[in-house]
């Protein structure tokens, strides 16, 4: 018995805590962003610029996707990713952070990491959700 809370023990302090965090400029309005265009990561294989900008749309957003080069005029945020995955029997997603910048002068609007060690594992959609309620509340 003693065997097993020592083993149980071992194993929470192993896998760490699932942390979510997020910073937003005080006076900013986050229902008013206008147009939003997501950034592919240049390293991103997954493609999780189209499952935070089909997040941003499913929160009553007006938001696409796509490479730098092709940011249309009329976008007003841009949003960039930075994905980090990890090896535990499987691949998974143990840190994304979204950035939020105007589109003019790329001045920072707002951040959000969600950091998920394997315990505590979710998938990307349930990241990027988290991390968007999160900013935008």
């Amino acid at each position: 018995m003693k065997k097993n809370i020592l083993l149980i023990l071992c194993l929470i302090a192993i896998a760490g805590c699932a942390s979510i965090t997020a910073y937003h400029l005080p006076d900013r309005d986050s229902k008013n962003l206008g147009y939003i265009y997501v950034v592919h990561f240049s390293s991103d294989k997954r493609h999780l610029e189209r499952i935070i900008a089909d997040q941003l749309i499913s929160m009553d957003y007006r938001a696409t996707c796509g490479e730098e080069k092709d940011i249309p005029a009329e976008a007003n945020i841009l949003v960039n990713y930075i994905d980090h995955w990890q090896w535990d029997i499987t691949n998974y997603l143990i840190e994304l952070k979204i950035e939020f910048r105007t589109k003019q002068d790329k001045t920072w609007i707002a951040s959000g990491t969600s950091n998920r060690p394997s315990f505590a594992r979710r998938s990307p959609e349930a990241m990027v959700e988290e991390i968007l309620n999160k900013i935008l509340k």
